[in-house]
Formats: C-alpha cells, sequence, structure tokens
C-alpha cells in the first residue's frame, strides 16, 4: 500500500506539470490560458470531488488547487486578451456563435 500511495503522489506532481505544459502551450499559440481555469471550474461544477481530508488518495491535485494555479498563470498573460486582429476577431466572432 504503500508503493502505491507514493505513485499517487507522483501521479498528481505529473497531472500539474502537465496543466503547466498545457498553458505554456496555449501562450506560445497566443491563446489566453484563462480557458484552463474556466475548464477546471467546469470540472469542479461537474464532478463531485473528493474531500480534502483524503485528498492523498487521488490521482490529481485537487481541483481547487489547480483553479488557484491555472488563475496564477493566466494572471501573466491578460495580454492575451486582445484579438491579434480585426479579420481573426470576427471568425472568432463567427465561431462562437455558430454552435
Amino acid at each position: 500500500n504503500v508503493n502505491m500511495l507514493s505513485t499517487l503522489s507522483y501521479s498528481r506532481t505529473l497531472e500539474s506539470q502537465a496543466d503547466n505544459e498545457g498553458m505554456k502551450l496555449m501562450v506560445n499559440n497566443r491563446i489566453n490560458p484563462v480557458g484552463m481555469k474556466f475548464l477546471m471550474e467546469d470540472l469542479k461544477r461537474l464532478n463531485k470531488e473528493v474531500p480534502s481530508g483524503i485528498s492523498f488518495l487521488s490521482t490529481h491535485p485537487l481541483t481547487d488547487e489547480r483553479i488557484k494555479n491555472a488563475d496564477a498563470f493566466s494572471k501573466k498573460y491578460s495580454q492575451l486578451n486582445e484579438p491579434l486582429n480585426d479579420e481573426l476577431k470576427s471568425l472568432w466572432d463567427q465561431l462562437k456563435h455558430s454552435r
């Protein structure tokens, strides 16, 4: 059981690193990483979370921790809220309204 618990901790670390690498990819592609925060908030709303007292049994970090991490990361890139140009903004608006 000790080996299993140490593996879970390692898995949580990998998940945190994956979140950060995903947000770095977003920034590299000029996408505001605040979308990661919104995704985590949706996940929290849609899924029951493991109680914090037994979070050491989870393979993922607590969603609240992931939200805080994504929020802190995305605040550094608020300039990405601005569209690249009018043409891209128009295309984005069309995509949003075509759902």
